[in-house]
């Protein structure tokens, strides 16, 4: 059986959930899944800096991020400066060579450009397939870049690319991509099992860290909800909200990264 190879990348949670969701799936169904992040492969402790300016641009200086993002969008040739990553070309071309993927998956609109200058536009040896991991607002590099089939999570994305000129067949409304717990019977939470008289709330703090400690002063003020605080692998912040919430200990907890969150977002009234 050939593998499903799944690539992601790190910019931002979107992509690396998806892909390990869709892995996830293709090992539930019996077959072969591989999530790769080349840029990792390729560029190793760069990466890892690109990356920390990312998370840094869109939670301290998102207006500069947004003219990066829409200088992509609006210019679509500026994906012909990817042939210059040379390096990253190799590493999926030795990728695909060493296992052989009877599809090729992206989480990530770049690598659908790359494999088109590795094998030529529409003539790779696997089935190129690509999750859309963006919602109503696309940027052009998801449509520009060649697919065999496009993975989108709601029908307003799926309008994008038809106004794109993207034949409706190889556009698919999938939704996003999330874990078994959801899909699995055996493995959901029962809404039953929630006591209304006291609504449970789940703050989850991604962007926007600096307002999060006001938030949460504001929410504690409702004395008869329950709250839970999501802070992912921010310690410092994990560390301000606790002392925040140490004098309403018996209904108010403080996560850092947790792999709960299905259970948390089934368990919980309110996200």
């Amino acid at each position: 059986m050939n593998p499903i190879l799944i690539f992601t990348a790190g910019y931002g949670e979107g992509h690396n959930t998806a892909a390990y969701n869709i892995a996830a799936a293709v090992k539930y169904l019996g077959g072969i899944a591989e999530v790769v992040d080349p840029f990792q492969k390729t560029y190793g402790r760069l990466n890892d800096l690109v990356k920390k300016l990312y998370i840094f641009s869109i939670n301290r200086t998102p207006g500069l991020w947004q003219l990066f993002y829409n200088t992509l969008d609006q210019n679509p040739k500026s994906v012909d400066r990817l042939s210059e990553f040379k390096g990253l070309a190799r590493v999926i071309k030795k990728l695909i060579d060493d296992k052989k993927p009877g599809a090729v998956i992206s989480s990530y609109p770049v690598y659908n450009f790359l494999l088109r200058d590795i094998f030529g536009e529409g003539k790779s040896p696997f089935h190129q397939a690509t999750m859309v991991t963006d919602s109503i607002s696309i940027n052009a590099l998801w449509y520009l870049g060649y697919s065999d089939r496009y993975y989108v999570p709601n029908p307003d994305t799926a309008k994008i690319f038809y106004n794109q000129q993207i034949p409706e067949e190889k556009v698919t409304v999938s939704g996003f991509p999330v874990q078994l717990d959801f899909a699995l019977p055996d493995r959901r939470s029962n809404p039953a099992d929630l006591h209304v008289n006291q609504p449970e709330i789940l703050y989850v703090v991604n962007s926007g860290k600096q307002k999060a400690p006001a938030v949460v002063s504001r929410l504690l003020k409702k004395s008869d909800w329950k709250i839970t605080v999501a802070v992912g692998r921010d310690k410092g912040l994990r560390d301000h909200i606790s002392r925040i919430v140490e004098p309403w200990s018996e209904r108010a907890r403080v996560l850092g990264w947790t792999k709960e969150m299905p259970q948390l977002l089934m368990t919980h009234h309110l996200l």
